[in-house]
């Protein structure tokens, strides 16, 4: 039987860092405003900024949850030791 071991702490040392970098970010990526004369290029111009901050606000649910899927990952882990622990006396 194949054996690995896993260091939870720096597994949680890593979640804690993605955490930090979704903390840090903004909640909405930074535009210029632009004031267009054009008609057509100010909607496309608002089209675009609002798939951005669609697609942004994405981003940071999704980095969250890399965070948080990290943080289960090394307490599923902890807890599959200390059961084969206690198993095995």
């Amino acid at each position: 039987m194949t054996s690995f071991s896993i260091d939870t702490e720096a597994v949680r040392e890593i979640a804690a860092r993605v955490q930090g970098i979704r903390d840090e970010a903004p909640l909405a990526a930074p535009l210029p405003r632009v004031e267009f004369g054009h008609g057509g290029l100010a909607a496309a111009t608002a089209s675009f900024s609002a798939l951005l901050l669609r697609a942004w606000r994405s981003r940071l649910v999704e980095t969250e949850q890399i965070a948080s899927r990290l943080r289960a990952s090394a307490d599923a882990y902890d807890e599959a030791d200390e059961a084969a622990a206690a198993a095995h006396g």
